[in-house]
């Protein structure tokens, strides 16, 4: 996962997944969810459904009421 990581900040690009497509500057990955939502105005949850519960209830203190939040995600629960 690193390795995207990297590539998403240094090359602005997802190699593995789209090797043509080119990211915008200002897009970064990031694995600390508290580093991400820094001076965030907007929030995009793309996890698998399976594990919105429980990211959402360990790390509810980092959204605030007063920033937008949208799902974009997709799958079943079983």
């Amino acid at each position: 996962m690193h390795f995207q990581i990297d590539d998403i900040n240094k090359n602005h690009k997802n190699s593995k997944f789209h090797p043509t497509f080119v990211l915008p500057d200002c897009v970064d990955a990031s694995t600390n969810l508290e580093e991400a939502m820094k001076g965030a105005n907007l929030v995009l949850c793309c996890l698998p459904v399976q594990v919105i519960p429980k990211v959402l209830e360990d790390n509810k203190h980092l959204f605030p009421p007063s920033i937008p939040f949208c799902s974009c995600s997709k799958g079943t629960i079983n």
